[in-house]
This record gives structure tokens, C-alpha cells and sequence, in this order.
């Protein structure tokens, strides 16, 4: 819900491996993996590691394009939504 609200033009893209965000028909900006037997949620974002301001440094960098994120049962949802609001933010223009 959280990141339903970051703009009204955001869609669920649901597949058979993750759950992806996307605003409007544009590429998606985030998407979350969840792993079975494992007790966190892997997220990506669609923005290179170098572009995000990560001052908690909680990012690693995902492929040559992205930056991954462990989100577990004690992570701080807030500070993970200002990064998912970078990478959304990346994406409108």
C-alpha cells in the first residue's frame, strides 16, 4: 500500500517469480522476490547503486543496473521507502 501511494499512476505486476511495481506502462522500478524457506524478501530496484543515496549503506549492487535490497522482519520500513521513492522518482522522468 505503501508504495501504491507514492503516485496515483503506479500498477502491480504480478508474475509467477515476483511481485513488481511499475509507473503506468513504463519499466518497473521495483519488484520483490519472495524466496521460499528463507525468512527476508529480496527487493530490486531499477536504480544503479551509485544513484542512490544510501547513507545507512544497506544497498549492494545488483547486476550492472540495479541495486538489491534484504528487507527482514526487523528492517526499517520507512528508510527502505525513501530508496523505493528514489528509484520511483528515477522512472517518471
Amino acid at each position: 500500500e505503501r508504495i501504491l501511494n507514492l503516485g496515483d499512476n503506479i500498477e502491480i505486476r504480478p508474475t509467477k517469480y515476483y511481485i513488481g511495481f511499475s509507473p503506468g506502462k513504463r519499466i518497473l522500478f521495483v519488484w520483490f522476490y519472495f524466496l521460499k524457506r528463507k525468512k527476508h524478501i529480496r527487493a530490486i530496484l531499477w536504480i544503479k547503486k551509485d544513484e542512490l543515496d544510501d547513507y545507512r549503506n544497506i544497498s549492494k549492487p545488483y547486476k550492472d543496473w540495479g541495486t538489491e535490497i534484504i528487507i527482514k522482519p526487523n528492517s526499517d520500513l520507512d528508510y527502505i521507502m525513501t530508496l523505493i521513492k528514489q528509484s520511483y522518482k528515477k522512472h517518471l522522468s
